[in-house]
């Protein structure tokens, strides 16, 4: 399968929202760090960048990263979320695409935060595990 890739960042993200949501909304089932309605806030403000993989008219993949500021260790793009079809079809292209784009942001890497299957895939490319994110809900 041959997938092409292009972004979406700034107020012209409103052209394509509606086939970007369903993967946003696939995420959140799962993990509801971000609201719906804030990442579509921070792409429109050009905060975030949606990373769109299709294979023509269809979109397949959904990749949403945002440039962050650590204070420590300096400015890194954080890949928010990543959700989609045949993840080992485009996700070698979206990473080689993201590590020009550091370049091009001045930043010092790409940092994730992942599920373990994407995690697995990342070690096996060079990527350090730095935490593990436990997380505990009340039932109120």
């Amino acid at each position: 399968m041959s997938y092409q890739l292009t972004y979406a960042q700034g107020p012209g993200v409103l052209v394509m929202w509606d086939r970007i949501l369903p993967f946003v909304e696939k995420i959140n089932e799962r993990d509801i760090t971000w609201k719906t309605d804030d990442i579509l806030e921070m792409i429109m403000g050009n905060k975030a960048v949606a990373w769109l993989v299709s294979d023509g008219d269809d979109l397949k993949a959904v990749v949403i990263t945002r440039n962050v500021e650590y204070r420590m260790t300096g400015k890194f793009i954080e890949v928010m979320m990543t959700a989609g079809e045949d993840f080992k079809g485009w996700i070698g292209m979206v990473m080689e695409a993201l590590k020009r784009y550091v370049s091009q942001e001045d930043a010092l890497g790409l940092r994730a935060f992942c599920r373990p299957g994407m995690a697995k895939w990342l070690k096996g490319e060079e990527w350090n595990q730095l935490n593990i994110i436990m997380e505990w809900k009340s039932h109120v």
